[in-house]
């Protein structure tokens, strides 16, 4: 293997991550999401280095140690690679690419801890004894052969779980965000017994909060007013990757059904993916031209004044671990109704008023939108959007982090 490039400074940092994006050039998923919050609220003394790709090679050049300001703090960067939009789905998968790119730039992270957020991110780099690895899961190992699953693996899943085992054997720690993952990664790899652990999910209360009527009312009326939209139209929002994963041909069915209670109502898809053009083409076989508008997607700091102006959030996916949108536009003081995936059941379940929400067990297009037609008859309040936000007050980065960093604390003090 090629000597590695060593970091620009002699000593270790404290904390390494490893993951094919951009921190400067975030997207609004839950990979993106996950690793903002650790370099928000880690400790303000620990050195972090990031090693990742440059979706602006002018100003972060691929190859070159460079140390950044992030949110009152430093970080040192090392891009392997170029990748302006890192959401096209290419031939070669991202993360072998980047791994390769890991491998052929001697990428050599210095960190005392070592987080990894796809295990195959780390075919490409070599650990010393000394560091310490944690990987990151961020959906159930088992959903790659799911049919709601666009994973590359799902073609090869024995050569998925024989890396997978590989890298296993050197976790010091493994993190998971769906509540079935810990559990079978143990009844698999016996020895991560102990080290491993659920991290909740959270919403960013620096970025998204209910608002004052106000800016409820003003998000409102933009929305609407934009889009040529009545002001007594009510929205529903799907948010997120127009993937398989999340069932958008669900979504547009469920809709057709909720028209025949709310015929004003709007269904604004605000995301991007290889199912876009087939969610176009069967929501105009639907006649729901003028009903259904598709958006591009926009910044996490943006999203809040999106779930603020929409009378409801759709989750229709076939699987998820969190999903993070759902927490979001609650936190917003958005109500939400969703399939049983992931750890929606924490915050929506058989006890959740209707103007929170509600939790739909069988995925039946109809049910979804009777529920959906539920949500949206209970009156539009402040009152309302306070309780919203409420339900996931408790669901925050500081406390979903805690333990996670009360963890590398230890290991990073000791040397």
């Amino acid at each position: 293997m090629p000597q590695p490039v060593p970091a620009p400074l002699d000593d270790r940092s404290d904390l390494t991550i490893i993951h094919p994006m951009d921190p400067w050039k975030q997207g609004i998923g839950g990979f993106d999401t996950c690793i903002d919050g650790v370099l928000r609220y880690a400790p303000a003394d620990w050195t972090i280095e990031f090693i990742g790709l440059t979706a602006e090679p002018e100003e972060r050049p691929v190859g070159r140690w460079i140390d950044l300001p992030f949110d009152g703090r430093r970080i040192r960067f090392f891009p392997v690679m170029a990748e302006r939009d890192p959401s096209v789905v290419r031939r070669v998968p991202l993360v072998l690419r980047f791994a390769l790119a890991c491998r052929l730039r001697r990428a050599a992270p210095t960190g005392k801890v070592v987080q990894i957020h796809r295990f195959e991110s780390a075919i490409g780099v070599r650990l010393s004894p000394r560091q310490r690895a944690v990987y990151f899961f961020h959906n159930h190992p088992e959903e790659v052969a799911s049919p709601y699953s666009d994973v590359r693996w799902r073609r090869m899943g024995w050569l998925f779980y024989r890396l997978m085992a590989r890298k296993m054997r050197g976790a010091a720690a493994v993190v998971a965000v769906d509540s079935r993952t810990p559990a079978w990664l143990v009844s698999r790899f016996p020895w991560l017994d102990g080290v491993a652990a659920l991290l909740p999910e959270w919403a960013d209360p620096r970025i998204f909060s209910p608002g004052s009527p106000q800016d409820r009312h003003a998000a409102a009326d933009n929305l609407r007013l934009r889009h040529r939209l009545e002001p007594e139209t009510k929205v529903v929002a799907f948010v997120g990757r127009i993937e398989r994963q999340k069932d958008p041909l669900l979504m547009v069915q469920a809709f057709t059904e909720l028209i025949r209670f709310e015929p004003k109502a709007a269904l604004m898809v605000l995301g991007e993916g290889r199912m876009l053009g087939a969610l176009r083409e069967e929501a105009e076989s639907r006649d729901l031209r003028g009903k259904v508008h598709f958006l591009a997607p926009v910044e996490r700091s943006d999203l809040v004044e999106f779930y603020r102006a929409c009378d409801v959030l759709a989750c229709t996916s076939g699987f998820e671990a969190g999903p993070r949108v759902v927490f979001e536009a609650l936190a917003s003081g958005t109500p939400v109704v969703s399939f049983d995936v992931g750890q929606v059941p924490k915050v929506l379940g058989p006890g959740t008023p209707e103007e929170i929400g509600a939790l739909v067990q069988a995925r039946d297009s109809r049910e979804f939108a009777w529920a959906l037609a539920s949500v949206l008859s209970v009156p539009v309040s402040a009152g309302r959007a306070v309780r919203c936000a409420a339900a996931v007050k408790t669901f925050t980065p500081k406390r979903a982090l805690a333990g996670l960093f009360d963890l590398y604390g230890r290991w990073i003090h000791r040397g």
